[in-house]
């Protein structure tokens, strides 16, 4: 298995936002293996969409279904908006919901409870960033 990690980087102007990740393999090489990136024009977006974080969990899903299964996702790094009414991080729990309902336990970090429940160990690492 070889982990991985997606960075995103967001970029917010007046008339647009632009979302960016790129997934790197976490190993001496740090590996570029996909890049994306969306721009919406914010006269046309539904901003609910956007502020809730399901863009990202949505990019997530697309790298995790386009890459082979021995890449492990072992984290996610979010660039934090400073401004939140426009774009926003999703929720923990909202990715690991994700996860499970697309049937991508096994492309993440997890374990097993002592009840057998399967814990998800990915992690979503907020970042804020400046500029």
């Amino acid at each position: 298995m070889i982990p991985f990690k997606i960075t995103f980087i967001n970029k917010i102007k007046r008339d647009t936002v632009e979302i960016s990740y790129t997934a790197t393999t976490e190993n001496a090489q740090s590996n570029i293996m996909f890049k994306g990136s969306q721009v919406f024009y914010r006269e046309y977006l539904n901003p609910v969409a956007i502020a809730n974080g399901w863009v990202a969990i949505r990019a997530i899903i697309n790298v995790l279904n386009a890459t082979p299964a021995n890449l492990i996702l072992n984290q996610v790094s979010l660039a934090q908006s400073p401004n939140r009414e426009v774009l926003n991080l999703p929720s923990q729990k909202d990715f690991e919901t994700q996860i499970t309902e697309n049937h991508l336990i096994n492309r993440v970090l997890n374990h097993q409870d002592d009840n057998h429940q399967i814990i998800i160990d990915t992690k979503l690492i907020p970042e804020l960033r400046i500029g």
